[in-house]
Order: structure tokens, then sequence, then C-alpha cells
């Protein structure tokens, strides 16, 4: 444009002259020094222009839009959490949540809303001010805002494992177990590993020592709540397992202490088959035929599975000349054959003194 305005600058000097003529060289000077000026602010616009402010919580939590915040508020002025007693309203709450998810579509924040309507459904009740009928959980608006909860969050997210957590409680309470199967299969498949950060919060950047030791230090808590999730899903799938198969609980919670040796998980598989084989010492009735011929672990796994001394010493060990099933020297043939020996014992006496009876009555 420049370039432009100067070439007619130079045809008009051609046609005029004199002070006509100097008073339009003026007025293209102007011109040209106010294009001059105009071209770096123009190419320099982008850069001042500000980037959207972030609706943040005094939680972090961040919000898309301005409505939508406003009606989370709203929303907790009638949450049994947050709210005295005589505001609860569950009802109310739930439907400005909703409404807050519908305000920001596509925000990360909407994950943790529909986490809380489940949390409503599934395990609020209670007599409710201006209400005759006692508000009741429900189970299924409880799996249906927990599935949604899935698809607004990603699997490395701890809400995620909790909400599989949700659902698989819902399918033991409805008594769909095979559901409940399945949910605590996916929180055991998920590495902790790979657990980030939740991205609807606001972070520190990193860039100083003080913000790595918080991320760190949060990174830190969001694994080991995922090992706790974990360790709660080995005991519940075992006992659901226990249910339908024995045979299946057992294979699963040995493969468990095989798969997680090392963790809290792999400890609490190992503690509970520890716990399985003395049940199945003292009554083998209890659990599946030939159960110590498929799950009595080698020397070296029954030591470790063993619970330990102060100084790591195995408590309670079994002696050399132990023999049998049971590692207290006493095997069930032993306690068999000896149980046997008491009773013909007891009936020799027995005998004896009907005959000592009956000589002296004679």
């Amino acid at each position: 444009m420049v370039t432009f305005l100067a070439s007619k600058g130079v045809a008009m000097r051609k046609r005029t002259g004199g002070k006509h003529g100097r008073l339009h060289q003026f007025s293209l000077g102007m011109v040209l020094f106010l294009a001059m000026l105009a071209a770096p602010m123009a190419a320099h616009a982008d850069d001042n222009v500000q980037e959207p402010k972030l609706i943040v919580d005094r939680n972090n939590d961040i919000y898309g839009t301005q409505e939508a915040f406003d009606l989370v508020v709203q929303a907790r002025t009638f949450d049994p959490m947050f709210c005295p007693e005589e505001q609860r309203d569950r009802d109310k709450a739930v439907a400005l949540y909703v409404q807050a998810i519908a305000a920001q579509p596509g925000a990360k924040l909407n994950g943790p809303i529909a986490d809380r309507i489940a949390q409503l459904y599934a395990f609020y009740a209670g007599k409710e001010a201006g209400k005759e009928i006692e508000v009741k959980p429900d189970r299924s608006l409880a799996c249906h805002w927990w599935n949604r909860c899935l698809e607004l969050t990603s699997p490395n997210q701890l809400l995620w494992a909790q909400a599989q957590m949700g659902l698989a409680s819902m399918g033991v309470i409805r008594g769909d177990r095979i559901s409940a199967l399945d949910h605590y299969s996916k929180i055991l498949d998920v590495d902790f590993a790979q657990i980030e950060l939740p991205d609807w919060k606001v972070w520190p950047d990193g860039e100083t020592e003080r913000d790595q030791a918080i991320l760190e230090r949060e990174l830190a808590y969001l694994r080991e709540s995922i090992e706790g999730i974990q360790t709660r899903a080995v005991e519940k799938k075992f006992l659901v397992l226990g249910r339908i198969s024995k045979d299946a609980a057992l294979e699963f919670i040995q493969s468990m202490a095989a798969k997680y040796k090392g963790t809290p998980t792999g400890e609490r598989a190992s503690n509970m088959m520890a716990a399985l084989l003395a049940q199945a010492r003292r009554d083998p009735l209890a659990l599946p035929d030939n159960f110590m011929d498929k799950y009595e672990p080698t020397t070296t796994q029954a030591s470790a599975m063993r619970p330990q001394g102060p100084q790591g010493q195995v408590a309670s060990k079994a002696s050399p000349q132990a023999t049998g099933a049971d590692a207290s020297g006493w095997g069930y043939w032993n306690i068999g054959v000896a149980a046997c020996a008491v009773v013909l014992a007891a009936l020799v006496v027995v005998g004896i003194v009907r005959n000592r009876r009956k000589n002296h009555a004679d």
C-alpha cells in the first residue's frame, strides 16, 4: 500500500506546480507517514489480542462459561454436601447441575459434575423440608450419570476409575454380577503410572522447584489413590466371583498376587491367598476339591506369604518334621487316625465297665 501511494504522489507532482502543488505534496507526505505508522501496528495487532480470562473457582476448577459457573454456585445451595440441612433439595440441585453441563459443552469440568449427580442419586436419602415423601436413592439414574462421567473423562484420570467403581457397586446392589465383574476388571487394567493431573483444574507451570514439588506430590497422591481403588477391586471381585465359582475366585486371587507383586494390591492378594490356605487346612470341605494340590504355594511362595516379624523373620515357621497338608505338624491323616484311636479306646473302656457291672450283678 505504501508503494502504491508513493507512485501516485510522483504522478501528482508532475501534473501540479507552485503553491497548489506544494500543498498536494504536503498532504501526500502526511498520508505516507501515517501509512508507515499503521503498517507495524497492523502487523502486531494479533499480538495485542488478549486471551479470554479463565473462570476459576476457589477449588481451581475451570469453567467454560460464566453461566455454568453461576449455575453450579446455585446448585450447591441445594446440594446436601454444601448447604444447610433445611435447604437440602436433591432434585433442584440435580436440575441445576444438568443445566450447567449444557451451558459449557466440551468443558473438562463436566465430568466431575456428572459424577456429583451420580453420587446424589446413588447414596443420598432422607427427609427434605417441604416434602412429605422421603427421598430415596435411584440406582438406575446413578448408573446413567456415571456412564456419562465415563464419556466425559479419559481413562488416565482418577475420576474415571472412581466412576467404574461406582458402576460396579451398583451392579452388586442390583444383583448384576456380570456387570460388576466387568467394571472391576476395567479398574484393574488401569496403569497407575499413566495417571495424569485433572485437566479441569489450574496447575502450576512447573518452572520453579516449588511448583515442580507441588505437581509431583499431587501425582503421587493420585497414584496412591488408584492403588487403593485397585486393592478394593481385587477384594470385591474375589467376593463376587466366589458366589459364581469358587475355583474361578481362587484362580483370580492367585493371578492378582503374581501380576501386582511388589505393590499394595499384590500384597493384599497374597495375604488373601495365605488366609485361604489357612482356612483350607482348618476346613477343607469349605473349599473346592483338590484345593491344596492346585493352590498350595511352593516353599518360597509360602514363606513370602507368611506374616513377617519385626526383623523380617517369618513369624510362624513350619517344623521340618511337619507332614501332610497342615504345616503345624499334624496332617489331616494323622488327625483322623488319632481320632479313631480315641474312639476305639473309649469303646474298650465302656465294654470293660459293662462286663464288670454284669459280673458284680451275678
